[in-house]
C-alpha cells in the first residue's frame, strides 16, 4: 500500500494495520472517511465520474497512511527527547490499563466550530482542526471543581496532516493574512504531538474539563495549557531558533520575555499549572526533566532542579 521502504515498513506496520513502532499508536485509514466526500463532490457529479469515487477514496485512503507513517517515523529521532518521553508513558499506560490511541483521518463534513464567515479566525478555526476525544462519548470527564473522577478510555486522534503541511492552501493563506507573528506550533509534526499528549490524558483518566478563565489567560483547561507546553519544550530541542506558541486560543508567537524557561516561570500563574501538572505527571517530568539537551525552553526542568536542594 505505501512506497515506504521495506525495512520501514516492517519496523512500523503489523500485519499491515497501521501499527507503528509504538504499538499503543495506530493508524486506521479506512476508505470510508474519505467516501462520502467524493460522493458528494459536485466536479464529479456534474462530469458523470460519480463512479470514480470509491477509487479516488481508496487512494487518498493511501496518502493519507503513508503521510502518516512518515510523521510518525520523525518522532523516532533521539534527538527529540520530549517527544519520546511522552511516547513512552503512552506505551506504559497502554500496557496498565489496556487502552491505545487511534488515529483516524479528520472528518471536516461536521465542523468542530462553524463559520460565521464574519471573521478570518472563524474561517481558520474552521478548517484548521485537529481533535482528541475519549471512545465513548457518553462518558464522564474529570472536573476538579466538582470532585468528578473521570473515565479513563481509549483516546481518538482525528488529525489530516495535509491541512498543516506548508504547501497547504490554508498555511499559505494564514502566511499572508498574518506574516510574521502567526503559525507558531503549527509544523504538521507538532500538532500531531500536540493531540497525541491530549490524548495521554484521556488514556491516564486525568483529562480535567474544568474552566478557569481568570487564570488560564488563552488557555480554556490545564489540558491545553499541558499540551502547548510540552509541544513548544520538543520545538525547542528540535530547532531553538523557531519561534514557539504563546497560548492554545491561536498560532501567535510567545512574547520574548516568556520564551526561556526562567521568563515562562517568571509569569506566578505559569508556576500554578506546571505545580498543577507535576503532581498528576510526576514521572513523565521527570523524565523531560532529564533531557540532555541544553535548550533555552524547558520550564519543567527548571522547575524542578530549583525544588531539589
Amino acid at each position: 500500500m505505501s512506497n515506504l521502504p521495506e525495512e520501514t515498513k516492517r519496523r512500523l506496520w503489523t500485519a499491515g494495520k497501521g501499527v507503528t513502532k509504538y504499538p499503543a499508536l495506530r493508524v486506521v485509514a479506512n476508505t470510508e472517511y474519505f467516501q462520502n466526500d467524493y460522493n458528494d463532490s459536485d466536479f464529479l457529479k456534474e462530469a458523470g465520474l460519480t463512479s470514480m469515487a470509491a477509487t479516488l477514496a481508496q487512494e487518498a485512503a493511501q496518502l493519507w497512511e503513508k503521510r502518516m507513517l512518515e510523521i510518525l517515523t520523525s518522532y523516532c529521532y533521539p534527538s527529540l527527547w520530549t517527544v519520546a518521553c511522552v511516547l513512552t508513558e503512552v506505551e506504559r499506560t497502554a500496557a496498565r490499563t489496556g487502552t491505545c490511541i487511534l488515529i483516524t483521518p479528520m472528518d471536516n463534513r461536521p465542523r468542530l466550530k462553524e463559520s460565521s464567515g464574519d471573521k478570518r479566525e472563524d474561517v481558520f478555526l474552521k478548517n484548521f482542526n485537529a481533535h482528541t476525544y475519549g471512545r465513548d462519548a457518553g462518558g464522564h470527564k474529570r472536573d476538579s471543581s466538582k470532585g468528578i473522577k473521570g473515565d479513563g478510555d481509549f483516546a481518538i486522534i482525528q488529525f489530516n496532516p495535509f491541512t498543516w503541511d506548508k504547501n497547504s492552501a490554508l498555511r499559505a493563506m494564514a502566511d499572508l493574512m498574518y506574516a510574521k507573528d502567526f503559525a507558531a506550533g503549527m509544523e504538521t509534526e507538532d500538532v500531531l504531538f500536540h493531540e497525541i499528549v491530549h490524548a495521554l490524558r484521556v488514556m491516564q483518566d486525568l483529562v480535567d474539563d474544568h474552566e478557569d478563565k481568570e487564570m488560564f489567560e488563552g488557555y480554556n483547561q490545564i489540558e491545553d495549557f499541558l499540551a502547548v507546553v510540552l509541544t513548544n519544550i520538543a520545538i525547542s530541542e528540535r530547532n531553538p531558533t523557531v519561534p514557539l506558541r504563546r497560548h492554545h486560543n491561536f498560532f501567535e508567537t510567545i512574547p520574548t520575555h516568556l520564551s526561556t524557561s526562567s521568563g515562562f516561570l517568571s509569569h506566578a500563574p505559569n508556576v500554578d499549572r506546571l505545580k498543577k501538572a507535576y503532581i498528576e505527571e510526576f514521572s513523565l517530568f521527570h523524565n523531560i526533566a532529564g533531557s540532555p539537551h541544553r535548550n533555552s525552553f524547558n520550564p519543567i526542568r527548571e522547575m524542578i532542579m530549583a525544588r531539589r536542594p
